[in-house]
């Protein structure tokens, strides 16, 4: 006796899990069996979702291949750009950003991507993320820069990064230079490393 078919949902359900794993030949087979590519578990993440979040960048390339909703969002409002920022893959960001990712999309908090990057302090990220125009200055709803969401430990990695890019791309961000040196007098060495110096 034949195996019964599986359902949209248990084949929709599989491709997410093999999303998860990275495991492009399965998310492969499953798509051309006809697995539901935008299918979300109930807090709306996607397969493309689970790979980006892991940077799982060939299944992330099959999912768009085979038309992955780009700008599909979690019960967080965060897309497949904002959970590759956020958790540090920055491969994922360069493929997602290359395939038309929105670069200012705001999750629940106000958060875009560049400061989704920041929390984390992927400096990888930050970089690719500012490489391709985010916006320097942007602030989440209650206010907080992407400085303000550094966790300390991260803070002096992404300082050359940041205080680099606002050197060579004008305006020059004064008012967040300000606030970069006055956080520590001692971060004023990293302006002088900065790509041109002071």
């Amino acid at each position: 006796m034949a195996a019964a078919a599986m359902s949209d949902d248990a084949m929709g359900k599989a491709l997410w899990d093999a999303a998860e794993a990275g495991n492009t030949g399965e998310v492969t087979r499953l798509l051309k069996a006809g697995a539901p590519v935008n299918w979300s578990n109930v807090y709306r993440q996607t397969p493309l979702m689970r790979a980006a979040t892991f940077g799982h960048v060939e299944s992330i390339q099959v999912l768009l291949d085979r038309g992955a909703d780009l700008e599909a969002k979690d019960k967080r409002c965060q897309t497949s750009l904002g959970v590759a920022a956020y958790n540090g893959r920055a491969e994922a960001v360069a493929v997602l950003l290359d395939r038309g990712a929105d670069l200012e999309t705001k999750d629940k908090g106000g958060r875009t991507a560049f400061l989704l990057a920041a929390v984390d302090g992927s400096v990888e990220a930050v970089t690719m993320l500012l490489d391709h125009g985010a916006d320097l200055e942007a602030k989440d709803n209650a206010g907080k820069s992407a400085i303000d969401l550094s966790k300390a430990e991260h803070f002096k990695a992404l300082v050359p990064q940041i205080l680099g890019t606002m050197r060579r791309d004008p305006p020059c961000y004064p008012a967040l230079a300000c606030k970069l040196l006055t956080v520590n007098p001692t971060l004023q060495r990293a302006l002088s490393a900065c790509p041109g110096g002071r």
